[in-house]
């Protein structure tokens, strides 16, 4: 479905990412993992068109769309929560979940979608006319994950969902991303509880200062030594 290939990105003359090359399969779970620095985030914004790479392509269902601007892409229906929610906190709750569906016009299918966003996540139906900047970390966050499948993606990336999050909301998360892909939406997933993020993954990535290092399936690396020690805290 996507697929990264030998993709170089720059910022200035400083390399964030070298020659990184994945895959993600139609309705997988896919998880990137890395240290702070490791061009995650850089990856992410490259993919969705924020970042555009020196060289490299990046391919959804066989067309290249890097170089394509932001809007485009989504609406090839390629979502992002980002790191840091992105949400306007002087608007309702209802309101950020209606700027995720800006692009679709047809009422109807809004409506939907809103409606499938309050049954996974009944907080925020409770606060739909809330100002979004009183809810807590954790409400936020699921808040930037309904506005993410307010645009029915295909394919649904997160950055760091679970960061500053309490532990309650991180288990519900967690659920709806497997809840979220049963339904068919593909995700993929870069999260700080490394150990979470590869039990719930089919397949995953290591990144290390701009380049792949290992991959593999998700229980796999959970016995690499390598991760084991870099991110487990195992020796």
């Amino acid at each position: 479905m996507l697929e990264v290939d030998q993709l170089d990105v720059f910022y200035g003359e400083a390399q964030a990412l070298r020659q990184v090359a994945l895959r993600v399969d139609k309705g997988a779970i896919v998880s990137i993992a890395g240290a702070n620095g490791a061009g995650k985030t850089t990856l992410l914004k490259t993919i969705v068109g924020h970042v555009r790479p020196r060289s490299g392509e990046v391919r959804l269902n066989g067309e290249v769309i890097s170089g394509r601007p932001a809007y485009r892409i989504a609406r090839e229906h390629v979502a992002l929560v980002p790191e840091g929610r992105g949400l306007f906190s002087d608007m309702t709750v209802e309101e950020n979940l209606l700027l995720g569906a800006y692009s679709e016009k047809d009422r109807a299918v809004i409506a939907k979608q809103r409606s499938r966003v309050y049954e996974l996540f009944p907080v925020l139906a409770e606060r739909s006319g809330q100002v979004s900047g009183t809810l807590s970390g954790g409400e936020q966050q699921l808040l930037a994950i309904g506005r993410g499948l307010m645009s029915g993606p295909d394919i649904l990336m997160l950055d760091e969902p679970s960061l500053g999050v309490m532990p309650a909301f991180v288990n519900r998360i967690f659920e709806v991303l497997v809840e979220i892909r049963k339904a068919g939406t593909t995700i993929l997933l870069i999260e700080q509880n490394v150990d979470r993020s590869l039990r719930l993954a089919d397949y995953a990535y290591i990144l290390q200062t701009g380049e792949i290092v290992l991959e593999g399936r998700g229980e796999e690396l959970l016995e690499n030594d390598m991760v084991r020690q870099a991110f487990l805290g195992m020796g």
